[in-house]
């Protein structure tokens, strides 16, 4: 409220100093002065860049002083207990949910914070029980930090935890789930490209049902846990929604409106096999706990921006040859409809085959659309298309480094999304059961 309303600077680091949760305030102030230039900035209030910029240099300044409160607790505690104390007057987050809440990215980057990371992705549920016992050796028992391909070796050891305390570590639980996503893309494509026989078609058909319905109820766990629509909502959630409406819609529909003859079992074939693209770019969402594969999965992302914004310039460029060339090249309005203006986009990749320019369309506009022709194929295939690989080129090592913030941030959502109750010890769709009774005791 004081940052908002604009109180001194004075006054603030005066109640800031009287809170019980000093960090978290830190953090709040932080987020609060991040948010208010932005919307300075967005609004465009006439408050001028040197406002912005003092708001944002305050924001830098209550970020470094969380960081400098941690790191000078580190010579007289443990970090780790101070940073899972939960507060009341924060949402009873503690600092990792809080910070990452709040897009705290400095703060997040600290070595302090992942390794208090590390240790929650590694610690069954529940947490507080298993990761501060006063009991180190029994404390470093409870880690479950096994490469993933030692885990049979490790599940025939007599000393391992219990099963159930296995499945409840969050990076056992991510390794699972990955499993049943990359399971389910594989029946789904099976399902799509094979199934031809009615009774194989009907029993992929239910289980790929029962499967939707069991990520539905996990989407419907975690929105709920949330609280709101806002906070809920990211990339891979909408392409979750998008993806399992149109499986259930599909599936539903194979079996109502086909029989009934309202639609055909084509366009329901069609239905799914535009539903793999989805499916398979959602996979990607695994590999945004691996340092090496979370990183180039957000260079791509950074480069994917990059491009949608030269294609626009590369769509006007393209749309204004081929039109111009169209309408000299093909005399009647139908073989101008047969042959359309968007061959113009492809000759980014080569030439394109055209009606040539002949003598009956005079020698000075046959000359002038051989030279369009040629200016088009120059601009498109050379000067475009090299502006974009130096363009990318420029993006990738821009990027590069802030690539890997951007990971180690999102790194944290999937550590917190695993290690919150609305990710099951089971996948999808073993957890079916799981997810009703949570959503009946809601």
């Amino acid at each position: 409220w004081l940052v908002e309303n604009g109180a001194p600077t004075p006054v603030c680091d005066a109640v800031w100093t009287e809170l019980e949760f000093p960090a978290h305030g830190a953090l709040a102030a932080a987020s609060a002065y991040r948010e208010k230039a932005e919307w300075l900035e967005r609004n465009g209030s006439g408050f001028g860049d040197a406002t912005v910029q003092r708001l944002l240099a305050a924001a830098s300044r209550y970020e470094d002083l969380a960081i400098r409160l941690l790191t000078g607790l580190e010579a007289f505690m443990d970090t780790s207990e101070f940073l899972f104390r939960r507060s009341p007057l924060f949402n009873n987050h503690h600092l990792i949910s809080f910070a990452h809440a709040v897009k705290c990215k400095e703060f997040v980057a600290q070595a302090f914070y992942n390794s208090a990371v590390d240790i929650l992705w590694s610690t069954p549920a529940p947490f507080v029980g298993f990761a501060f016992d006063r009991d180190l050796a029994r404390r470093q028992h409870h880690v479950v930090a096994v490469p993933y391909w030692q885990l049979g070796r490790y599940l025939f050891k007599q000393s391992r935890l219990p099963l159930r305390d296995i499945c409840s570590v969050p990076r056992i639980k991510a390794f699972t789930h990955a499993l049943s996503r990359l399971v389910f893309m594989l029946v789904y494509t099976y399902f799509v490209l094979c199934a031809e026989s009615l009774w194989l078609w009907f029993l992929l058909s239910v289980l790929l049902f029962v499967w939707g319905v069991s990520l539905s109820l996990v989407e419907i766990l975690q929105y709920q846990a949330k609280g709101s629509f806002g906070e809920y909502i990211n990339f891979w959630n909408m392409l979750d929604i998008g993806l399992l409406l149109t499986l259930l819609v599909a599936v539903l529909g194979g079996w109502t409106l086909v029989p009934l003859e309202l639609a055909s079992p084509y366009s329901v074939h069609v239905a799914h096999a535009l539903n793999l693209l989805p499916c398979y770019v959602r996979f990607l969402q695994v590999f945004e706990v691996s340092e090496y594969f979370g990183t180039l999965l957000f260079t791509i992302f950074g480069m994917a921006q990059d491009t949608s914004n030269f294609l626009v310039l590369l769509g006007i460029i393209s749309l204004g040859f081929s039109c111009s060339l169209t309408a000299i090249l093909y005399r009647s309005p139908e073989l101008r409809s047969d042959r359309g203006v968007g061959w113009g986009f492809w000759a980014i990749f080569g030439e394109v085959e055209l009606e040539p320019a002949t003598q009956d369309h005079g020698a000075a506009l046959a000359t002038y659309a051989s030279f369009l022709r040629y200016m088009h194929l120059l601009t498109c295939n050379v000067l475009v298309g090299n502006l974009l690989i130096a363009m990318l080129n420029d993006t990738y090592g821009a990027n590069k480094e802030s690539s890997k913030r951007e990971w180690a941030f999102n790194r944290v959502d999937a550590v917190l999304e695993f290690s919150s109750p609305e990710a099951h010890s089971l996948p999808p769709p073993l957890d079916l059961w799981v997810s009703v009774q949570a959503l009946r005791g809601a």
